[in-house]
């Protein structure tokens, strides 16, 4: 079993089905892994030491193999693996599962809880990113911070918006959108060919005609991450589920 940890979400792939949750619901979780052998392996990766630790915890068969995915990455996936430190494994497994898709210089974005940016070039250089609070956080802080109501946002096409909930919306989408624009550029001074972009998360949605009006084409894969960890024990994910914008 493969399993990715995420902070909303948890993604699973075993006998090549592949499955999803939140964590307010694990049912589903449980009972695959009641399914595991003594000599079934685990592999996992995690961007939150507590969820692993709460999925280990409901679920006794997680207290047998288990191995960090991370630990198996070599030069073959990322070049300059051994330089690499203090970064999150669903970065790396995000620009993998981006290469594993296309050859050539990759761009990975995930519009999550936070939204991360990815860049590896043809050479399987991890050339760095960003990372900024994703659309949801972003939204969540400002209403939590004022006496603005919460609301609908449904246009994000309107740049210049009148009523407040508007403007917050394209605000968001604004700034997303131009730090995606800004790290495109920066990774396309020092390359031959422009970089490939792959979308990967929840919120994507709320970007993806703006970033085709600023010039960005890209490729929306809700399996990016999952799809790169798979790749690294030379499993595939039998889902084809690519939107091409």
């Amino acid at each position: 079993m493969i399993i990715d940890i995420g902070n909303t979400r948890c993604k699973w792939l075993r006998n090549n089905v592949l499955k999803y949750c939140s964590y307010t619901k694990l049912e589903s979780l449980q009972i695959d892994c009641k399914k595991l052998t003594s000599t079934d392996s685990i592999y996992y990766s995690s961007v939150s030491p507590a969820k692993l630790e709460e999925i280990i915890s409901l679920n006794p068969n997680f207290q047998g193999k288990r191995i960090n995915i991370r630990s198996l990455i070599s030069e073959i996936q990322i070049s300059n693996i051994s330089n690499i430190s203090n970064i999150g494994s669903d970065r790396l497994f995000g620009a993998i599962g981006a290469s594993f898709l296309s050859n050539g210089n990759v761009m990975s974005v995930d519009c999550g809880t936070a939204t991360t940016i990815n860049c590896l070039s043809s050479s399987n250089e991890f050339v760095g990113g960003m990372i900024f609070p994703g659309y949801m956080t972003q939204k969540t802080a400002l209403l939590s911070k004022t006496a603005i109501h919460s609301q609908c946002f449904e246009n994000a096409d309107k740049i210049l918006s009148l009523s407040t909930a508007d403007a917050i919306h394209s605000g968001i989408v604004s700034n997303t959108c131009g730090a995606i624009l800004l790290a495109f550029e920066e990774f396309s001074k020092n390359i031959s060919n422009v970089p490939s972009v792959f979308i990967t998360g929840g919120n994507y949605h709320y970007f993806s005609s703006r970033l085709v009006k600023m010039g960005i084409k890209h490729t929306f894969d809700p399996f990016l991450v999952m799809r790169g960890m798979a790749s690294i024990l030379r499993q595939n994910i039998n889902v084809d589920y690519f939107v091409k914008y």
